[in-house]
């Protein structure tokens, strides 16, 4: 079955069909190059208010509406002088081009008013593909961890190695602030490859809609429970990734996540062209060391019978295989080497990935967007690696539809390992939203604490930073992990040190 008729029955299988089925105007048949003005409909989203950079940058007039914005992207939108408006059909009128993200509804206010009065409106998936990616090669990083930060070190070593590369990144680049750049002459456009779908009106993944020249698969895990019904549905979604790699490109896989190295054996017989990384024995780029230095890791590979190290600030050995991956992907179109070698010791990172937020008497805040239970995991295990001796603190708010799911509960008793004590924040409960599937964040610490790491759940943010406030003792690493804003608990834990 194509991925056209997949996603096709499983938009129809869902509420408001109908709307979600309406005709609309094909991409194909409008002039987008002349357009002047657009309106985004639900702006704060990651790739959303990316997107906006990107149509800022090529000339146009950017409108966005929304009903929560939060940093870092809420200042990406005030960088750019996008007011977030709330939704009003008064916001499409006069606009050239209307954009739908991913989480607005089929009966939102100004959904609906498109479909009724026939203007037409398309995903950012759509309008990536056709106006920002075109005929350039395009790098696509996926997979259910680390696809920022992959992403975000190929941008870096593409920058570095003086190829100006166009590029749009679900987070926000240290070392200038952004997380898109257009550039109409770049050879390569560079992008996270969200496996999240397009929109109301289209379920396929973001991914199948960027052209993918050279495709990264970093791991493999269920994932946005909310769309996938299990693991197989998951996967198919990379399957169909793997099919839409050009024939003339690359799929460059992970096979240290058994995962990926399964699915790597179901597409040997497609022809498809596959080069895999990693420590396993099996591997084509293999890893051959990785040892922690002062300023990062320093990692051995080998390629075709000869070896080659570099150096990267970053620690954590999931950061060493994004690294890896990264390296493969330089190898294969032909880079130079040496030039992407050395952007590697360059690169700052990205916002909210192991950021520093603030430091105090004595006492470090680090803000990490890590949700999923594996996440949270290898997070904290490259902050050990950083911060060998110190006694790290875990303040968690399980925000996501994924993060608060019961099926979880006994995957984060063990997720905090590498940490000294535990905080766990309680989700509100979603509108809909099954309670016999909603996390007991009660028994989460008490498991978490039977594996021998004191923990305790709270109410919320503040009943967290009343608590703490006793606790807390110099030399400590606060790490709070959301992807949310956390009610601003990054500031009020600064406030109270």
């Amino acid at each position: 079955m194509t991925s056209e008729l997949y996603y096709e029955a499983k938009r129809n299988a869902l509420p408001y069909a109908a709307e979600r089925g309406h005709n609309r105007t094909s991409i194909e048949d409008i002039d987008i190059e002349h357009m002047k003005t657009a309106h985004i409909i639900g702006v704060c989203g990651t790739a959303m208010a990316s997107l906006a950079s990107l149509l800022i940058e090529r000339g146009m007039t950017v409108s966005g509406s929304d009903q929560a914005c939060y940093p870092p992207m809420s200042t990406v939108l005030e960088d750019l002088h996008v007011q977030v408006l709330p939704f009003d059909v008064k916001n499409i009128e006069g606009k050239d081009l209307i954009i739908v993200g991913n989480m607005c509804s089929p009966v939102n206010v100004e959904a609906a008013y498109c479909r009724d009065n026939n203007i037409p409106y398309f995903s950012l998936g759509e309008i990536i593909g056709k106006l920002c990616i075109g005929d350039k090669k395009s790098i696509v990083v996926a997979g259910t961890h680390g696809k920022t930060t992959t992403t975000s070190v190929a941008i870096s070593a593409f920058k570095y190695a003086s190829l100006n590369p166009a590029y749009l990144v679900g987070g926000v680049m240290k070392e200038d602030g952004k997380s898109a750049h257009y550039n109409p002459d770049s050879k390569y456009f560079i992008i996270e490859g969200d496996e999240y779908d397009t929109a109301y009106f289209d379920k396929r993944p973001k991914f199948l809609h960027y052209k993918p020249y050279v495709t990264i698969i970093t791991s493999l895990e269920l994932d946005h429970i909310d769309i996938y019904k299990d693991f197989a549905d998951y996967e198919q979604a990379f399957k169909y990734l793997i099919e839409a790699t050009h024939k003339d490109g690359v799929v460059i896989a992970c096979v240290d996540d058994n995962n990926v190295k399964i699915l790597v054996e179901k597409m040997k017989d497609t022809g498809a062209h596959i080069i895999t990384y990693g420590k396993d024995f099996d591997a084509d780029m293999k890893i051959v060391a990785i040892e922690t230095v002062t300023e990062g890791q320093k990692v051995t590979v080998e390629y075709k019978g000869k070896q080659d190290t570099f150096t990267t600030h970053m620690f954590g050995e999931y950061n060493a295989l994004n690294t890896v991956a990264i390296y493969t992907a330089a190898t294969f179109l032909n880079l130079d080497i040496e030039k992407i070698k050395e952007s590697f010791t360059t690169f700052e990172g990205v916002k909210r990935r192991q950021e520093i937020y603030g430091v105090k008497n004595n006492v470090t805040i680090i803000d990490d967007f890590a949700h999923h239970p594996t996440a949270v995991f290898k997070t904290l295990k490259g902050l050990r690696e950083r911060f060998p001796t110190s006694n790290i603190r875990a303040i968690f708010e399980p925000r996501t539809n994924t993060s608060r799911a019961k099926i979880f509960e006994e995957e984060y008793a063990h997720a905090f390992s590498f940490t000294n004590q535990v905080y766990i924040s309680t989700p509100k409960k979603k509108d809909g939203y099954n309670s016999d599937e909603f996390m007991d964040v009660e028994y989460v610490a008490k498991t978490i604490s039977e594996q021998g790491i004191p923990c305790k759940a709270f109410s919320d943010a503040d009943e967290i930073v009343a608590y703490i406030k006793n606790e807390i003792q110099s030399g400590d690493i606060l790490v709070v992990m959301s992807n949310g804003d956390f009610h601003g608990i990054h500031a009020k834990l600064l406030n109270i040190l």
